[in-house]
Order: C-alpha cells, then sequence, then structure tokens
C-alpha cells in the first residue's frame, strides 16, 4: 500500500495544535519561573538549570539516535490477517508497532553507563564548586550532609531512568501522528515541576526566614525533585494513553518479529545499522548546540553562570514557544514524507516539501530582520526597566553591563539558532549513510572551531559572557552554511527549481531589503540605543510602519488566508 503523504492542510493544522497549545504552557512556566527570581539569586537557578542540562543531554545521548531511525520505519497501515495471528510480522501495523516498542529499550541499556560516568564527572564537579567558591553547601559532602547530596544523586538518576521507560510510548506516539499528545504530555509535565518548584521553593523561603543556611540546603534538594515530578507524570500520562490505545498483539517487551522470508528477529537490521550511522553525529550536534552548558564550569563562576540562565530564559521564550514545535513538526513529517517509495509519490513528496521549507523560510526572514532591527536597539532598556522596576531584583546594579552586553548579542543570536534548527531537521529528513558520515566530519571540525573562537572571545578579547554568545552564532553561521549547500543540492538532483531564490520567497525583495536599509539608517540617526521611554516609542511608532510593509508587501499571499477566515 502506497504511503499516505501529509498534506499542507494537515501540515498546517499539526503546527498550529503545536504552537497554541504549547504556547499556553510554556507562557504558564515561564512566569513560574519568573516568580522564583523574587526568592533566589542567580546562582540557585544556575544549579536548577544544570540539573534539567543534566538530564536532557543524558536522554539526548540514549534516545535521539532511536527516535530518528524510528521514523526511519514506513508507515504500515496494513494489519496483521487471521491466518497469521497471533506471530507479529514486519511491514505491517503489529509488527511495525513492536518493532518501535523493542527499539525504545537501546536507550534505557545504553542510559545506564552513560548516566553514571555524565553524573559522576559533571555532578562532583559542581557540588566542589559550590562547596569551595559560594559556601552555599560548605558541608554538603561532610558527616551526615552525605545524604543530601546521595539523595539528589539518586533523585537525578531516578528521573533520567523513567524519561528513558518513557520512550517506548514516545516513539509509538510519534509514530501514528500524534504529535499533540507529546505536546501536550510534556507541558503538563513542565507545569508540575515548576508548581512544586514554586510552592516549596515559597514555603521553605517563609518558614526558614531565621535560618537562612537551612533555606539554602533545602532550594537544592527541591530542585531535584520538581524534575523527579516531572518524570513521572510524563510517565503516567504516557502509559495512560498506551493502556486505552493497547495495540492487539503487541507487547511493552521485546518480542519476535517474523519477516518475508521467516526469520525472526528483534531489531530491524537496516533500522540498526542506521542508528550506529547517526549515534557520533548526535553527540556532536548535541555538543554544538549545548555546548556552553559544558564550558560554563570552566570559563564562568557561578554568579556569571545564574546570569546567562535567566537572560537565555526569557531570550529563549520566543525559540521555546514559536521555533520549537516548528523545528520537531517539520522533522517528523518530512521524515514521513520522503519515505515514499513509488515516483509519484516521491514528486508529491518533493514539491509538497519545497512548499512548506519555503513558507517557513518566509516567516523566518521576515522574523529576523524584525528582532534585529528592533531587539537590538529595545533589548537593553526593556531588559533594564524589567528588572529593576516590575521584578525588582536585587543583583542589577553589580552585573548590569554584562547583562545589557548578553542581552544585544543574544537577540542576534536567535535567528541563527531558528533557521539552523528548521535546515538541520530537513538535512535529517533526506540524510543517507554517506551524508551523514560527512555531516559528522564537519561537526567536528565546528567543535574544535567553537572551542577555539571560545578562548578567543571570552579569554583573549575578555568579552566574558557576550563572547559565548558570539561563539555560539559562528557556530550555527557555519552549520547553517553547510545544510544549505545540501539542501540546494537535494532539490537540484530532483530537478526542481531554486528552493533559494528570493524572488519566491519574499514578495518584491529588492524593495523589503531597501525599506529595511531606510529603517536601520532612520533608527541609528534619532535614536541609537534606547536609552528612555521617549526614544522607546520612537522605535515603537517605526516598528509598526515597518510590520505593516510587511504586510503590505506579502498582501497577494495573505489575502487568500483571511478570505478563507471570513467565509468560516
Amino acid at each position: 500500500m502506497a504511503q499516505k503523504i501529509m498534506t499542507d492542510p494537515q501540515f498546517s493544522s499539526v503546527i498550529r495544535y503545536s504552537l497554541y497549545f504549547g504556547a499556553v504552557f510554556k507562557l504558564v512556566t515561564f512566569l513560574f519561573n519568573q516568580l522564583l527570581i523574587k526568592f533566589v539569586p542567580p546562582s540557585y537557578l544556575a544549579f536548577n538549570n544544570f540539573l534539567e542540562f543534566l538530564i536532557n543531554s543524558i536522554t539526548f545521548f540514549a534516545a535521539e539516535g532511536i527516535r530518528l531511525s524510528c521514523q526511519r520505519i514506513p508507515n504500515a497501515n496494513k494489519k496483521s490477517s487471521e491466518e497469521t495471528k497471533p506471530l507479529l510480522i514486519s511491514n505491517t501495523y503489529e509488527g511495525s508497532s513492536q518493532s518501535i516498542i523493542n527499539l525504545s529499550y537501546l536507550p534505557l541499556v545504553l542510559g545506564v553507563p552513560i548516566s553514571s560516568v555524565i553524573i559522576y564527572l559533571q555532578f562532583g564537579n559542581f557540588t566542589e564548586y559550590f562547596q569551595e567558591n559560594d559556601g552555599i553547601v560548605s558541608t554538603l559532602l561532610l558527616g551526615s550532609k552525605n545524604l543530601q547530596i546521595s539523595v539528589i544523586v539518586v533523585t537525578t538518576g531516578v528521573s533520567i531512568m523513567l524519561n528513558l521507560l518513557t520512550e517506548p510510548f514516545y516513539n509509538l506516539v510519534n509514530y501514528n501522528s500524534q504529535f499533540h499528545l507529546r505536546t501536550k504530555y510534556e507541558s503538563t509535565g513542565l507545569i508540575v515541576n515548576c508548581f512544586f518548584n514554586f510552592l516549596t521553593i515559597a514555603t521553605a523561603k517563609k518558614l526558614c526566614t531565621s535560618n537562612p543556611r537551612v533555606f539554602d540546603e533545602l532550594a537544592i534538594l527541591i530542585f531535584a525533585l520538581g524534575k523527579l515530578f516531572y518524570s513521572i507524570t510524563v510517565y503516567l500520562l504516557y502509559y495512560q494513553n498506551y493502556q486505552k490505545n493497547e495495540i492487539p498483539m503487541v507487547r511493552l517487551t521485546p518480542q519476535k518479529i517474523i519477516n518475508k522470508d521467516d526469520n525472526s528477529y528483534y531489531f530491524d537490521k537496516y533500522i540498526l545499522n542506521y542508528w550506529k550511522t547517526i549515534f557520533l553525529q548526535m553527540i556532536f550536534k548535541n555538543f554544538l548546540t549545548e555546548g556552553d552548558k559544558f564550558i560554563f564550569n570552566y570559563f564562568f563562576d557561578l554568579n556569571q553562570q545564574g546570569i546567562y540562565s535567566i537572560i537565555n530564559n526569557y531570550g529563549s521564550l520566543i525559540t521555546r514557544l514559536v521555533f520549537n514545535p516548528i523545528e520537531e513538526s517539520l522533522k517528523l513529517i518530512l521524515s514521513k514524507m520522503f519515505t515514499a517509495t513509488d515516483d509519484k509519490n516521491k514528486k508529491n513528496s518533493t514539491q509538497s516539501s519545497m512548499k512548506i521549507i519555503r513558507l517557513i523560510l518566509k516567516f523566518y526572514i521576515y522574523l529576523t530582520f524584525v528582532l534585529v532591527l528592533f531587539g537590538y536597539f529595545n533589548a537593553p532598556f526593556l531588559g533594564e526597566l524589567f528588572f529593576t522596576k516590575i521584578i525588582k531584583v536585587s543583583w542589577w546594579n553589580a552585573n548590569a553591563s554584562t547583562v545589557k552586553s548578553l542581552i544585544t548579542f543574544y537577540v542576534i543570536y536567535l535567528p541563527f539558532l531558528a533557521i539552523n534548527g528548521i535546515f538541520e531537521a530537513f538535512c535529517q529528513s533526506i540524510s543517507t549513510d554517506e551524508s551523514i558520515k560527512k555531516y559528522s566530519y564537519f561537526l567536528s571540525v565546528c567543535s574544535l572551531v567553537f572551542f577555539g573562537n571560545c578562548y578567543l572571545f571570552i579569554e583573549v578579547l575578555q568579552l566574558q559572557l557576550a563572547g559565548l554568545v558570539i561563539s555560539n552564532i559562528v557556530n550555527m553561521g557555519l552549520r547553517i552554511f553547510y545544510c544549505s549547500i545540501s539542501i540546494k543540492n537535494f532539490y537540484s538532483t530532483a530537478g526542481s527549481v531554486k528552493v533559494f531564490d528570493f524572488n519566491d520567497i519574499i514578495g518584491n525583495w529588492k524593495l523589503f531589503l531597501g525599506v529595511s536599509i531606510g529603517v536601520l539608517s532612520i533608527q541609528i540617526q534619532l535614536n541609537g540605543i534606547t536609552q528612555s521611554f521617549t526614544g522607546l516609542l520612537k522605535n515603537l511608532g517605526i516598528a509598526v510602519f515597518y510590520v505593516g510593509f510587511i504586510i503590505y508587501n506579502e498582501r497577494s499571499q495573505l489575502i487568500p488566508y483571511f478570505s478563507k477566515f471570513q467565509r468560516k
């Protein structure tokens, strides 16, 4: 049976759900995190982000390769016949589902040694740093305090194992294109985590006003328990969904599958070989994407780590609300598109994918210009206004210049992060064994360049946190350049027109570029970097004009959508 290709309306529906549902939950969690800033200094938030980084990195190393490999299993609409029951036959819906479950236990096997090594290396360094520099847990590793650090380590390990036990459910949901369930379950887990953190931290702060040292010890344990509550919540939600939609003959334990030659297997050889091929690439990708966190302990003190964590939380809000849902949905949908086997579906997949990539690229280009033109000039002033007038943090005066410089460069970094995300999602969907190897080599070179840039910008030029962001910008730029060449070559081989033809992506792009340069010149002449409310209002007026021009420039594309909306 020919594979069913997802249509443009279906893709739009997936994106809309991911955006709307994800945005509501992430905004709620964002607000909870902002409330925490009033109770704890940046160094505590650095520890919370360290735990999150630790859990996410181990989960990524152990599971991401299998997640991508499961997407290579073709959609099997054919169900097992009565004659073959109770055998699990390959290329049937039941056989493919069981194959996904079998593969999904590999991350659990990998997770034990990976967790042991990373927790030992990273956690040991971090607790020593707390003890020696900030005095927050100055006696944490002595006497009865050994029990507390053991509880934190064990709690973190259990959280990781629960995440990996969720993988069979996670991959089945993706295989069945139930992307909304993943968004709902993970968002619910985040809210449980944030609510627990806020409620317990606020209570502990109130009860420990006479003994702040006790609060210091409790805060660290609370953050670790919050991660555990997240993992438990997500696991139970996925398990409940599996029980409600249990597939006949399919079991949660690994089962043998029969292929067309009557040979039995637990793991599909093609999928297993693909996983082996991309495993190293996933390590490089994670290191390059999260490289700033790996080098934190080496270059920065705990206070600087906390400041970066806070700004990253605010600065990446648009990434988490808009870019990540688009990237994840694009990755899954394109993987299914390009598993088509007959020529007609391959041609349809190529044309549909080009429309999708151009549509997303159009949106990203416009958003990039708005962010850079207005975020660069206004973000430092808005940051100062928010931290000093709205939430009134006590640490702003001592760190004002560092924070303002960091915010300025972070605004420029966001577009690079976003465009790299969709380009890599596309390249993963069209990758072959040979292209995966080449990209792995390229990423290893990028790792060396990243290290060199960090040393240059942070140590030699003394740019501190801004130097870290600049290093990330260079890293993302190299990856975007490589992926753009791969995408261009893919469509050239398929006989399609140029995918990066700006005449087709941006309506009247020369006029758009001219107006953008004009807006930039006006901003520099009138204001420069915003220093007052008057300057902010001037920039707001210019921004309204600029967004209005963008809408006018794309009127031919927008009018049909408005017409459909009015008819509804």
